[in-house]
């Protein structure tokens, strides 16, 4: 299978997600965060990575999960697309899963972030949400540039 057909897949609370593997650059323990006071609950922060500034981005928001602070057992995401670079926070990385096409299902959700999935893949015990990382970016950017602050 090609690198299109495989998911990082992490854990927000008992919810399953996955990532395409080609926009992740890596995963690493969490670090302290630099706040950014302009900006909401959704971007706590910045990081230096390597050199480079990267906003920290708390996926429990637009999912509407229960909101806590970073721990240190929490995981960074790295991801990169189009060139920009951003970190999600998650609770664990399960691993990566193969899947085919025929094994995402497009759905419709009345969910907290419904509009960042871009559907669903059954694994043997577990559903997993695919998550569109690049129409998320893009929102987030959109509404950080506009001062909201959230992704709606």
């Amino acid at each position: 299978m090609n690198s299109s057909n495989q998911y990082v897949v992490f854990t927000i609370d008992d919810r399953r997600f996955g990532l395409a593997l080609e926009s992740v650059k890596r995963i690493v323990h969490a670090v302290a965060v630099t706040p950014v006071s302009t900006v909401s609950e959704l971007v706590p922060g910045i990081i230096n990575l390597q050199g480079n500034i990267v906003p920290v981005v708390n996926l429990r928001c637009p999912f509407a999960f229960p909101s806590r602070e970073i721990a240190l057992d929490d995981l960074f995401v790295v991801v990169e697309i189009s060139g920009r670079e951003a970190v999600l926070v998650v609770d664990s990385v399960e691993g990566l899963v193969a899947t085919g096409e025929q094994e995402l299902f497009e759905t419709e959700f009345g969910l907290p972030g419904a509009e960042f999935i871009q559907g669903v893949v059954k694994s043997v015990d577990q559903l997993i949400f695919i998550f569109n990382i690049e129409q998320f970016l893009v929102s987030l950017e959109v509404n950080v540039r506009e001062g909201a602050g959230t992704v709606d």
